[in-house]
């Protein structure tokens, strides 16, 4: 009987069936929005600038005009109650926030900008309130 066991045939197995036709490739992406083909790309002039004339180029002239505004209130400021000694004024950092809380809340985005401008000097990277009270800042022009 182990004879007969052996001498059974099975049937061969089906094929594979064919792959699946590949899909048709995705189609781009979509431009991001407010692309524009007047864009400059990088390395070529305005390149990060917006375009002449926008919105945005408008807000971008308002919003320099205001942050000059806020540095000459600082430096007048920073002239009205500091001390002056042999043409330089000079107030501690914990006194002019006291003064300047009144007029903004930027106090030191302020002064970190009237810095970058050359209009005011003081030691360390940032300014906080309790921690350099007593830090000199001093007017430069």
């Amino acid at each position: 009987m182990d004879q007969e066991k052996a001498s059974i045939s099975y049937p061969p197995p089906p094929p594979h069936p064919p792959p699946p036709p590949h899909p048709p490739p995705p189609p781009p992406p979509p431009l991001p929005p407010f692309t524009d083909d007047r864009a400059a790309c990088a390395g070529t002039q305005g390149y990060g600038r917006p375009l002449e004339g926008s919105l945005t180029e408008r807000r971008g002239r308002d919003a320099h005009a205001h942050i000059s505004r806020e540095v000459e209130e600082l430096c007048a400021a920073i002239g009205s109650i500091g001390r002056r000694r042999a043409a330089v004024v000079t107030v501690e950092f914990g006194q002019l926030f006291q003064h300047y809380v009144t007029i903004s809340n930027k106090l030191v985005g302020v002064l970190l900008r009237a810095r970058k401008q050359g209009l005011v000097h003081f030691e360390g990277e940032m300014l906080w309130q309790g921690q350099h009270d007593r830090v000199i800042i001093t007017l430069l022009q």
